[in-house]
């Protein structure tokens, strides 16, 4: 550690003494900063179809103006409790939790319309093995569900692209799991050869895809998500994002 610090202290004259100018710029930019724009509020959501942390509203709204200027709306099927500022975070100071008994969902107001998106969220659920299989996010284009990501009996977490869907390697627990990140990636076809990909970890390092597919039968695209729960008995998500190009590692 001694010898490190001795280095960090030494960096710009040994720079100045004769490293070469490549080294030293490689050395500069792994020791830079670099600021965090992929999640508000640490960031500034540039380029985000949404960027959600779920930090600034109080429970009692319907809808619910949340982080980035989005417009969330409660949607309960059955009964059932949507909270917006759920305290036992995944990140910053509030999640949104959702325990259904029946269909219950928060429901974004639609963003422009893509071909294809790419999609991030924090989960934790009450249940990694549900009595069925169960979307915890939905993607619909206006009113027609067009793909979703869901959690198998098994314990897979699955990524669909209208009917057809891509299986995580990953299984989980049966009961309450810890934090989990999930990516994942969804383009409409022509009726059989739409893509889809799935990657689940427990850290926010993108490692790669646990599973792509490429004969997904979803053709409209899609504009709108969907965050919900049903059969899992409990789920918290947060730092939900969207995105039309890959987004890999996420801010702490």
């Amino acid at each position: 550690m001694k010898k490190l610090i001795l280095l960090l202290i030494l960096l710009p004259t040994l720079c100045f003494a004769g490293l070469q100018e490549k080294q030293c710029a490689v050395i500069a930019q792994k020791n830079a900063t670099v600021a965090c724009t992929d999640a508000n509020p640490v960031g500034n959501c540039t380029g985000f179809l949404i960027c959600q942390n779920f930090e600034t509203t109080a429970e009692a709204c319907d809808p619910c103006n949340e982080d980035n200027s989005e417009s969330w709306d409660k949607t309960l099927g059955g009964t059932g409790t949507i909270t917006v500022d759920y305290g036992t975070a995944l990140r910053g100071d509030e999640s949104l939790q959702i325990v259904a008994d029946g269909t219950s969902s928060l429901i974004v107001a639609t963003f422009t319309a893509q071909d294809t998106i790419y999609g991030f969220f924090r989960l934790k659920v009450a249940d990694g093995r549900p009595s069925s299989t169960t979307e915890i996010l939905s993607l619909y284009s206006d009113e027609t569900r067009v793909g979703k990501v869901s959690i198998s009996s098994a314990g897979k977490v699955l990524m669909y692209n209208g009917t057809a869907y891509s299986e995580s390697t990953t299984t989980l627990d049966d009961g309450a799991s810890g934090t989990l990140y999930i990516w994942f990636y969804w383009t409409k076809g022509t009726g059989t050869d739409g893509t889809m990909g799935i990657e689940v970890s427990t850290t926010r390092t993108f490692s790669a895809w646990e599973d792509e597919d490429t004969n997904g039968t979803a053709e409209a695209q899609v504009n709108t998500v969907y965050a919900r729960d049903r059969y899992i008995g409990g789920v918290v998500i947060d730092q939900l994002l969207i995105k039309t190009t890959a987004i890999g590692t996420v801010c702490e």
